[in-house]
């Protein structure tokens, strides 16, 4: 047998034990648009919905946030809901636009002007320590953190699905997937295949 022959043989070999032994990975059963909604375990008084604080690190996002942020202040949550954005040392006007995102709306949001990169640290992981921090040190901590990037919009909806999820299965993380999206040639290309790869790593299916 060559040493070409070897490999591909291998290489057939991997393949067929993800996709036979690593239970359906790709398939992404539970799709959180599909689950019925579980609102009645809570009732409508925002009192009994646990408080939330939703950290966003943002460098460089000023086309984004126009779109991203606003969809996390029109969330439909019952429940207290503030966000900290973090400006992770922009170049542009990051934190005005989000200032300008934010007028008029009910919900508290704060913008904290990110520190230096520290030694030992990644850019986006620094800026989400200072939010995690920030909100920590609040007099009232919040009961639950949403940890997520300046560039996903939310369906009005997904604060409140998510919540109902982590509380009605006693869950400690709960996380979603983000729609991708597929519009170039390259991106319809790479981008599912990136996703496939993301699959095996974190298999998706409950």
């Amino acid at each position: 047998m060559t040493v070409e022959l070897g490999t591909t043989v291998l290489a057939l070999v991997i393949w067929i034990c993800l996709i036979l032994g690593r239970g359906g990975f790709w398939l992404g059963r539970e799709h959180e648009g599909h689950d019925p909604p579980l609102r009645d375990l809570h009732g409508d008084d925002g009192d009994k919905w646990p408080s939330v604080v939703a950290v966003v690190p943002a460098r460089n996002e000023a086309d984004m946030l126009p779109h991203s942020l606003a969809s996390l202040l029109a969330q439909d949550y019952r429940g207290p809901l503030a966000i900290v954005v973090v400006d992770d040392q922009s170049e542009d006007d990051t934190a005005d636009v989000v200032r300008r995102v934010a007028e008029g709306s009910r919900r508290k949001l704060t913008v904290l002007r990110g520190r230096p990169l520290p030694e030992g640290w990644t850019g986006k992981v620094w800026a989400q320590e200072q939010g995690i921090a920030y909100a920590c040190s609040l007099p009232d901590p919040p009961h639950c953190l949403l940890l997520t990037d300046a560039d996903i919009a939310y369906a009005p909806d997904s604060v409140t699905r998510l919540v109902e999820r982590a509380w009605a299965n006693a869950l400690v993380m709960t996380s979603l997937m983000a729609k991708l999206n597929c519009e170039s040639l390259a991106e319809r290309g790479l981008i599912p295949a990136f996703v496939f790869f993301f699959q095996m790593l974190t298999p998706l299916p409950g």
